[in-house]
């Protein structure tokens, strides 16, 4: 998918390690891409592609620390090869599974997915912080 109705390709991206491609664009409330190096309106989203070669649960996540610990992270869960998945909003507050807990804003949209042996997770979310958790990314 494109970022937006009239963002027709993503502004930047990276390749993590070979395994990991990484998308992303900056998009406004009408669908298009934000002009790069001008202010950013409170309403622009946030749009994000990640694309791992292997089936896998994916996070993206935001910290102004260097710990997982504190993050905020957009969760893509895979249960099995053809399971359910799920993507989730989430606040990470300990380095096990009990310390994930589901954002109690819940902004992002999105989903996750599984195909050929690869994991695609896709999600918009608020620039601006919305509460229950979320960091600002302004």
């Amino acid at each position: 998918p494109s970022p937006g109705p009239t963002c027709t390709t993503w502004q930047w991206s990276d390749a993590v390690n070979g395994n990991l491609n990484v998308e992303w664009s900056i998009v406004t409330a009408s669908g298009a891409c934000h002009p790069v190096g001008t202010a950013v309106p409170n309403d622009a989203q946030l749009k994000v592609r990640a694309t791992l070669n292997r089936e896998a649960w994916l996070a993206i996540g935001w910290n102004t620390g260097t710990a997982m610990v504190g993050t905020d992270a957009v969760l893509g869960e895979n249960a099995s090869p053809g399971g359910n998945t799920a993507l989730r909003d989430v606040m990470i507050s300990g380095k096990s599974l009990g310390g994930v807990a589901n954002d109690g804003n819940n902004d992002v949209t999105g989903s996750v997915s599984t195909s050929g042996g690869s994991t695609v997770l896709v999600f918009t979310r608020p620039l601006t912080g919305t509460g229950g958790g979320d960091m600002d990314l302004l």
